[in-house]
């Protein structure tokens, strides 16, 4: 920009004047100081102030700088509109400022070539420090003045973008204050429908009250008709669980089990005649005996020992265990609360003369599922038999003789759960009708219509010679019967039966002719 400078020492002095009179031309005219008078102000005071050439030249340098655009500068722009005015017009100060400078470097070389080539060398150095200074600060105010732009681009965005995020803000606001209203008034809403709802609730949970109190009642009264009809229905079901012809084969079977339990006994023991004399010296055991058999069979007995004749052993036998399980199967309650039985069928009677068969029926099945055994009968049944067999001479001294005991009680406890099986059938799966067992006792006669002659095919000519009427020694096989109800006309219950399987018995006259009893027996054992 200064290159003038270096210029001007090498141009002749008339150019150099005429240059210097048009600069001083020039800042006349702007009504600035000239280099003519500073020169002369100068001039004067240089006799007098030689020494103070480099404080004059500083003083001079100071004056240079651009006050007027330095306070230019400093003053706050306006806006961003007087940007390129604000350019113009720093560019007219850049120019008014090259003019005096070169107003200046023409006075200060006249005024070098006075003072001489040291003080000119020292003026141009000076000059060209004024000159780095001035382009130093010229380039910083360019650089502030970009920044500044910079700075105002960026507030200027920073004002935009601030704007839109106010008009941003403002639009949220306003939709989030309307979705607030709106839910407010939302929620109004669903707290009325709330306060409805639970009256309506507490409407409905007064009705589930009283509809659960009544049925509570209604399962209460439920409750006690299911228990009188389960009841009623106990009593009034007539199914029976077991046919006739199924019990008839029970029954049978317990007889055959009977039977083969005797004839082990009299044919299979051995017996002493000696032992036999000594046993009815025990009249505790011949009475006992007596009233087991029968007289007739017991005086057969004695008359016959099982060594030379087992029939009537056997028979007795027979008898013996054929009454025992009868009392078994009749008897209501077990054994061992016999003494009670009489109580309970008194009992029975009564339901039987004032009630239905069918509640009869049901009845006496209930009473008898809950009366079941507490201990076996077997032994007793034992019992009875081993005095028999000691009548009859069987030796108590002998090695066999406990063996033997415990062989009868073992068979005799199968015998009772043969007759208790069948009691069960009898008592608890038919209640549509009453069966019994039922043995012909020793004093009754033969009647043909109720039972039949064990010996009947082989002694019928005998029999039919002396008639129907003979008297009966023991009963070989049980039989049963239907106990039937008929009610006269005022009311009175009266009952008959109806067999369904006809004992067997032995008539007192079987025996006369042991030949022939031999045969029927050997039969009897055949089939």
């Amino acid at each position: 920009m200064f290159s003038w400078l270096g210029f001007a020492s090498k141009t002749p002095r008339k150019a150099a004047e005429r240059k210097d009179s048009q600069s001083v031309h020039s800042a006349a005219t702007a009504g600035q100081p000239t280099p003519t008078d500073d020169h002369i102000e100068h001039h004067q005071s240089v006799p007098h102030h030689r020494d103070n050439e480099h404080g004059l030249l500083e003083q001079s340098s100071r004056t240079i700088e651009p006050a007027k655009l330095l306070q230019a500068r400093k003053e706050p722009k306006r806006g961003r509109s007087r940007d390129s005015h604000d350019d113009k017009r720093g560019g007219d100060v850049q120019e008014s400022l090259s003019r005096r400078e070169t107003r200046d470097g023409s006075r200060k070389l006249k005024e070098a070539r006075k003072y001489g080539k040291e003080d000119v060398r020292a003026l141009m150095k000076d000059k060209e420090e004024l000159k780095l200074q001035l382009n130093e600060t010229i380039s910083r105010l360019n650089h502030a003045e970009d920044t500044g732009h910079r700075t105002k681009q960026k507030l200027r965005k920073a004002e935009e973008e601030l704007q839109q995020l106010a008009k941003r803000d403002a639009e949220t606001t306003n939709r989030l204050r309307t979705q607030l209203e709106s839910q407010h008034r939302h929620g109004q809403s669903l707290e009325a429908k709330i306060r409805q709802q639970t009256a309506d609730i507490s409407a409905l949970r007064e009705q589930l009250r009283r509809a659960e109190a009544k049925n509570s009642q209604t399962n209460q009264l439920l409750d006690v008709r299911s228990a009188e009809l389960k009841g009623a229905q106990v009593f009034l079901t007539k199914a029976d669980s077991f046919a006739g012809a199924d019990l008839v084969k029970m029954a049978q079977s317990l007889n055959s089990e009977i039977f083969q339990g005797a004839a082990f006994m009299s044919e299979g023991l051995e017996f002493d005649e000696l032992a036999g004399r000594n046993a009815r010296l025990d009249t505790q055991a011949m009475e006992r005996a007596k009233i087991l058999v029968g007289s007739v069979m017991f005086s057969q007995l004695l008359a016959r020992l099982p060594t030379v004749d087992p029939l009537p052993l056997q028979l007795a036998l027979q008898s013996i265990m054929i009454l025992r399980c009868v009392q078994i199967i009749q008897s209501l309650c077990p054994m061992e609360y016999r003494d009670h039985n009489d109580f309970l069928k008194k009992i029975y009677a009564g339901i039987q003369a004032s009630e239905e068969q069918a509640v009869a029926g049901r009845w006496r099945a209930l009473t008898q599922a809950q009366l079941r055994p507490s201990r076996s009968y077997g032994p007793h049944i034992a019992e009875d038999l081993v005095t028999i067999l000691k009548v009859c001479g069987l030796s108590t001294s002998s090695s066999k003789y406990q063996i033997i005991i415990q062989d009868i009680k073992h068979r005799m406890s199968t015998l009772e759960k043969a007759a208790l099986q069948l009691k069960v059938a009898l008592k608890e799966g038919v209640t549509s009708v009453d069966i019994e067992a039922f043995y012909i006792s020793t004093r009754a006669q033969f009647d043909p219509t109720n039972m039949d002659d064990a010996y009947g095919d082989s002694r019928k000519e005998a029999r039919n010679r002396r008639g129907d009427g003979e008297r009966i020694m023991c009963t070989t096989d049980m039989g049963l019967r239907r106990v039937l109800t008929k009610r006269s006309a005022d009311g009175q219950a009266q009952s008959y039966y109806d067999v369904i399987l006809k004992p067997k018995v032995v008539l007192a006259s079987s025996l006369t002719d042991e030949a022939e009893a031999q045969t029927a027996l050997g039969e009897q054992s055949s089939r």
